[in-house]
């Protein structure tokens, strides 16, 4: 559903305006990567491609079409994605401590006696998020989005913490063994991530 524009729509084009075409996209993403899990997304590209006809002497007319290129490649086989296979508060326990489980953890998920459990940020948590926040926001706006406020910030209100055992554990257990591959490759062949900077705090929990 494309809202119709609610100011000067001669000027501004019908289906000029706020969308829903980013949400079906990223529905179709999480469908064949993560539901199917035989596909990765390579690259996807959006545009908007505007006509206007002139309906009288002093009138004109246009209309806005958008699209959304996706290219997906396909794997051939089925990947394990870190996603629980079963709903965690009925889901059995690990039954014993994950390896390498964060010391920061509650001591029951940390030693795998229960299955689940979402723990409210900590301040110096919520600090570091909002570094995040404040590091990686662009003052930008899209094409069709000119004139318009735009929020000179974003604000971290809450967040909760997932401590999954079970997915830890299989977490843990893959960069032990990415760790062991990667010993002997060249220095320098690691990219580190651009906001590993912008909350070391956070980057050290991770």
């Amino acid at each position: 559903r494309v809202p119709f524009p609610a100011t000067n729509p001669e000027v501004d084009g019908y289906y000029l305006g706020e969308n829903n075409i980013g949400i079906y996209t990223m529905r179709l993403c999480d469908y064949l990567v993560d539901h199917l899990g035989d596909w990765d997304l390579v690259v996807c590209n959006g545009s908007a491609l505007e006509r206007a006809w002139k309906v009288d002497r002093d009138r004109m007319v246009s209309v806005v079409s958008r699209e959304q290129q996706l290219v997906f490649r396909h794997r051939g086989a089925r990947r394990n994605v870190f996603m629980a296979a079963q709903p965690t508060a009925t889901g059995p326990p690990l039954g014993r401590p994950p390896l390498q489980a964060p010391d920061y953890w509650d001591p029951a998920t940390r030693e795998g006696r229960v299955p689940h459990k979402l723990v409210p940020a900590a301040p110096q948590e919520m600090a570091w998020l909002q570094e995040l926040l404040d590091g990686t926001f662009k003052h930008k706006t899209t094409r069709d989005g000119r004139g318009r406020r735009l929020a000179k910030r974003f604000v971290a209100v809450q967040a909760l913490r997932s401590e999954h055992p079970a997915l830890w554990d299989r977490y843990a257990q893959r960069r032990t063994q990415v760790a062991e591959e990667r010993r002997s490759a060249p220095p320098g062949c690691l990219v580190a991530p651009n906001t590993s900077n912008l909350a070391e705090g956070l980057t050290g929990r991770c």
